[in-house]
C-alpha cells in the first residue's frame, strides 16, 4: 500500500520572498519516517528553505514498512520577488 503524501503548496505555486511560508507536507501514516529536501535544476539545494528567485522542488521521500511502500513525491513551486504597486504620478503642464 502506498502512504498520502499532502502538501501545504499547489504544484506550480509562486512564493514571495519574506511573505509566504515555507511548504510543509503531511504523511499517512503518521508513524512513517521521511526527509525532506529542495532541489533546484534536479540537483539538491539541502534541506533549509531557499531564498534566492528560482524555481525549486519541495521533495519528500518516505521510509516504508512491511504494510506500506516506499514513496518519492515532490511539489514544484517558484521563488518570486516582493514586486510593488508602481506609483504614477501625472501632471499636465499649460503653456
Amino acid at each position: 500500500m502506498d502512504p498520502t503524501v499532502e502538501f501545504s503548496i499547489e504544484a506550480g505555486a509562486k512564493l514571495v520572498i519574506g511573505k509566504d511560508a515555507e511548504p510543509t507536507v503531511t504523511v499517512t501514516p503518521s508513524t512513517l519516517e521521511y526527509t525532506t529536501y529542495y532541489t533546484q535544476n534536479d540537483v539538491s539545494v539541502g534541506t533549509t528553505f531557499p531564498t534566492e528567485i528560482g524555481t525549486y522542488a519541495f521533495v519528500v521521500e518516505v521510509t516504508g514498512n512491511e504494510e506500506y511502500n516506499d514513496a518519492h513525491k515532490w511539489v514544484t513551486f517558484s521563488i518570486v520577488p516582493d514586486k510593488l504597486d508602481p506609483e504614477v504620478t501625472v501632471s499636465i503642464n499649460n503653456g
